[in-house]
């Protein structure tokens, strides 16, 4: 018995001692639930908050994408697809199948009339201020700021309705320029200082390749309508404000314990604008930068002769000198300038918002030196421009339709010229129906000034169809995101391609057309500039470019390049009479191949009891001309031919 017992006592005491280790056990994963239960509500908290940054950052972008739909479409369906954006789901960018208006044939004359819209809508200097200089470690040679607006001037003047119609742009100019930061580097060197100013005070011409070009969200003129709507409309029949931008080198001053700093910038000048005239904003710009410069020196001069005199009467230290001297640089730098110009800048943009251009005041001889109120020595004194159009009767409609092409060709030379140096025939026409299908295609390029000309260029080429889809000359990678939706766009990113995890999706995309625009800089200063298809999903169907309006329209892209390759953004007249000689027979191949060999002429049958699509591709494909199998199965549904369809034969319903 004693045995049995001692034998229970010490089974007893392991079960005990198991128990006490199940206990433990136990403990431990309840304590590891719990942790599991936090982790897990960590965790979730973590999904919820990047799901929200993720829905709102999905928001941003449709909102950015909506704000540069064509003003063709309906107000209405604008609203509903701004509403649906609260479903937070892809689908809203595939549901912009709107209801469009006609943009081919408009008609303004029940429309409230406005005075004319003068050349600009208002005028932006764009830079950093001296403060933002507190707010970083300044230890640093190089270092990346927020722009910020420096100066700003609208529409002096307006009446009621203008006033109640006007938005203020501010917000949307400044997004743009916070894309991209301004780098602002230290100079220690105080010959580098000197030889930064001193190229800020002397003249010189306003430099090409920091001038751009980008588009902001477009305006119906609906109800109300400028005197001028139909020059608009010929020069920008999306009627969206555009930015023209020209960047300056520059410097900001700061003081601090060691004394004054000097740190190179960038400074941008911006018109904003309905008129995409590039002969008159290139004029203005460099007018505001000879102004800048000639004030700067004009400043300069009167500081030598004040410290001159004072040396003379002995009235000035040396040190004293040395300290004014350098206080006049932190007088005239990229900020502190402004104050100083402030004057005659207002001036001369009040009395030139007053400008204006239609077909019945076709030309502007405006005296810039006049709008200063001192004797400055500015190289352009005058502002001269004339509509490209010779003595045309614009009530006959064929002389009207002659007016509007040289009208459009003359406008597009600074931007084909650009592009007839990059692109060979193969690759403009591979891009070329690309744009004609109604797919995506994004442009990549570092060169702001070759990006923003390309984009517009190709936006422009299939006149005189209207492309009635999203158009961003200038954005960033992010936009990228947007593209994985079957929207057709034309987009341009300031950035190099990069072929990483993150984009793969959109190589796998079948409606996106990808081009690289290569810039490689050469000696002296020169450049070449190279172009590569990174993704060409063509479908199966593709222009024959062998007839002759094709094979006419190839030979000027063949024989535009230099034998060197190098890349000039300044034209001559030789080159400009070429990019004319191009761009007219852009127009005819479009209106011959796609339009007078393809479009049947009018029949009640078309419009009765709705529009009668099936009928009208039945009559086109019955027919026999080039390019059938393209055009029946690229061209006709898309959303720019159907709507010139509707105008010619004048169905006055929606669109279906």
């Amino acid at each position: 018995m004693e045995q049995e017992n001692a034998k229970l006592k010490k089974d007893i005491r392991e079960l005990q001692q198991k128990l006490i280790e199940v206990d433990r056990e136990i403990q431990i994963q309840q304590n590891n639930i719990e942790q599991y239960d936090k982790d897990k509500q960590l965790i979730m908290q973590k999904i919820r908050k990047l799901l929200i940054h993720k829905d709102n950052k999905f928001e941003k972008k449709i909102k950015e994408i909506i704000e540069r739909l064509p003003c063709q479409i309906e107000q209405q369906s604008l609203r509903n697809l701004t509403n649906s954006i609260i479903q937070k789901g892809i689908g809203v960018l595939n549901a912009l199948n709107l209801a469009y208006k006609n943009p081919y044939n408009e008609d303004y004359k029940r429309c409230k009339v406005l005075q004319n819209q003068s050349l600009f809508e208002s005028f932006f200097i764009i830079g950093v201020k001296h403060k933002q200089f507190r707010d970083f470690q300044q230890q640093n040679r190089i270092s990346l700021l927020k722009p910020k607006i420096l100066y700003k001037q609208c529409k002096p003047d307006l009446t009621t309705i203008e006033r109640t119609l006007w938005i203020d742009r501010s917000k949307e100019i400044k997004k743009y320029f916070e894309n991209n930061l301004i780098v602002v580097e230290r100079l220690y060197d105080h010959s580098e200082i000197e030889n930064l100013i001193q190229r800020c005070l002397e003249e010189q011409n306003v430099l090409q390749e920091n001038s751009f070009i980008f588009n902001l969200n477009s305006t119906q003129f609906d109800q109300q309508a400028p005197k001028n709507i139909e020059l608009l409309t010929t020069f920008n029949y999306n009627r969206q404000l555009l930015v023209f931008v020209q960047g300056v080198d520059d410097y900001i001053t700061t003081f601090q314990d060691d004394g004054f700093q000097y740190w190179k910038c960038k400074k941008y000048y911006c018109f904003m604008t309905y008129f995409p005239i590039p002969q008159i904003f290139d004029q203005l710009l460099k007018f505001v930068t000879n102004l800048m410069q000639i004030q700067r020196s004009d400043a300069m001069r009167k500081h030598k002769e004040l410290i001159n005199g004072r040396k003379i009467r002995r009235e000035i230290t040396q040190q004293e000198e040395v300290y004014y001297n350098f206080k006049i640089f932190q007088d005239i730098d990229a900020v502190n300038i402004n104050y100083i110009v402030e004057k005659n800048l207002q001036n001369s943009i009040n009395l030139l918002l007053k400008e204006y251009l239609d077909f019945d005041k076709p030309k502007i001889n405006f005296n810039l030196k006049d709008c200063l109120q001192q004797e400055l020595e500015i190289s352009q004194k005058y502002l001269n421009y004339s509509l490209p159009i010779e003595q045309i009767n614009i009530n006959n409609p064929e002389a009207f339709k002659k007016a509007k092409n040289q009208i459009i060709v003359n406008n597009m030379v600074k931007y084909a010229h650009v592009a007839l140096q990059i692109f060979n025939y193969q690759e403009f026409f591979d891009i070329f129906q690309q744009i004609l299908s109604e797919k995506q295609v994004v442009f990549f390029c570092p060169n702001i000034n070759i990006l923003t000309s390309v984009c517009y260029f190709f936006h422009q080429i299939i006149y005189p169809f209207i492309w009635l889809h999203p158009v961003i000359y200038y954005s960033n990678q992010e936009t990228l995101d947007l593209l994985i939706s079957e929207t057709p766009m034309i987009i341009g990113i300031n950035q190099r391609f990069y072929n990483d995890q993150k984009y793969q999706n959109l190589l796998k995309n079948n409606e996106l057309m990808i081009i690289e625009i290569k810039v490689q800089k050469k000696r002296n200063f020169q450049i070449a500039v190279t172009s590569q298809l990174i993704q060409d999903n063509q479908n199966k169907f593709s222009l024959c470019i062998k007839t002759f309006n094709f094979f006419n329209v190839s030979s000027n892209i063949i024989g535009y390049k230099n034998k060197d390759f190098i890349f000039s953004l300044n034209f001559t007249q030789e080159q400009a009479e070429k990019c004319k000689e191009f761009l007219y027979k852009m127009i005819v191949l479009i209106e011959t191949e796609l339009i007078k060999k393809v479009v049947p002429d009018a029949n009640p049958l078309f419009i009765n009891n709705g529009w009668n699509k099936k009928l009208i591709k039945a009559l086109i494909a019955s027919q026999v001309f080039d390019n059938k199998d393209f055009i029946m199965n690229c061209v006709f549904d898309s959303k720019y031919f159907q709507t010139y369809l509707q105008e010619k034969y004048n169905y006055k319903g929606n669109n279906r």
